[in-house]
């Protein structure tokens, strides 16, 4: 299946997982290598979108960031360590966890970005959906390309 390297898919997943969970930096500046990526917003409000080539395209959706509340001194810090053992993975961290909702989503999406489809990344999910609200009222040439030319989305 192009887009999928069978023998890479953890080393994908893990570079998802280990990117660092207290912002969306992270995956929004590894999408924004593809061309044609549209990065829009700032903070919470923000997306990136890369529109599919196919006819019958779908749209893909994951969220960037990760839910951290800084109001009670969690504070994931600028790494994030995963092991995988036995087929197991593990943050080295327990107090953080994996961050795997939804950097797995990113990692997938990675993982199916060659085959046609459109991507679509938001941020602030975790914060009422900031970046899709912002998204759908702000910018009216994504929404319309959105609603106007996919198939049906699906949402990890």
């Amino acid at each position: 299946m192009k887009g999928y390297d069978g023998d890479n898919h953890i080393d994908v997943l893990r570079s998802f997982l280990e990117i660092p969970l207290g912002s969306g930096d992270g995956v929004f500046d590894r999408f924004m290598e593809i061309p044609g990526a549209i990065y829009r917003g700032e903070g919470l409000k923000r997306f990136l979108y890369i529109r599919g080539a196919r006819s019958n395209k779908v749209l893909l959706v994951a969220h960037a960031d990760t839910y951290w509340d800084h109001e009670y001194g969690y504070d994931p810090g600028p790494t994030h360590k995963i092991e995988i053992e036995n087929g197991i993975i593990r943050a080295v961290d327990d107090e953080f966890g994996l961050g795997a909702d939804d950097r797995a989503g990113c990692a997938m999406l990675w993982l199916l970005k060659d085959l046609g489809h459109s991507l679509l990344f938001t941020n602030g999910e975790e914060q009422k959906q900031k970046g899709a609200k912002w998204l759908m009222s702000h910018n009216k040439d994504i929404a319309d390309d959105i609603n106007r030319d996919h198939q049906f989305v699906i949402q990890q």
